[in-house]
């Protein structure tokens, strides 16, 4: 038995749960089409995003990896990745097509689109997610760089530090 987390229905089966939350009011696996810079274009479903993309952004669609808009990677473009990620299980955050759709959605919010979220809100939703399926229990800081958090054990010590991130990994060895 499957129940929505967004209301008291109950479902037999992971796929009519995913169906029940894919349609307004829920809404819950929407993804934003991050070359549409004039205004935010969000799909219900991947395969939206994917036929929007492929009729409206031809030279781009051409060119992606063919595992960039999967249902899997779409994650990373979801507007609500906790929710996304409770019914469909994201792609490793360390894979090349994961890496890729979060660069896109980086550079798309620099270009300044009219968005509804802000470049920490995505950062956020998807470190959440990390530390929901994370099995390291000594993970102690958040970084917006993934992998690249804060790690104490006992009996090994540990470092820490503040400011310009992206600098720090340049310049501090492992």
């Amino acid at each position: 038995m499957y129940q929505c987390w967004l209301c008291p229905s109950n479902f037999r089966t992971r796929r009519d749960l995913k169906n029940h939350v894919v349609p307004k009011p829920h809404a819950a696996l929407s993804v934003v089409c991050p070359w549409c810079y004039e205004e935010e274009k969000s799909f219900n479903r991947t395969l939206d995003l994917k036929a929007h993309v492929e009729k409206k952004h031809k030279t781009t669609y051409q060119s992606l990896p063919v595992d960039l808009l999967t249902e899997n990677n779409c994650f990373w473009l979801a507007l609500k990745p906790s929710d996304y990620g409770r019914v469909v299980s994201p792609t490793d955050s360390h894979s090349s097509s994961a890496i890729q759709a979060r660069s896109i959605i980086l550079e798309w919010i620099k270009k300044g689109s009219k968005q509804t979220r802000s470049k920490d809100d995505w950062l956020n939703g998807w470190w959440k997610r990390e530390v929901i399926k994370s099995p390291t229990p000594e993970r102690v800081g958040d970084s917006p760089v993934m992998g690249a958090g804060s790690y104490a054990k006992n009996g090994v010590g540990a470092a820490v530090a503040t400011g310009d991130g992206d600098v720090m990994m340049r310049f501090l060895p492992s």
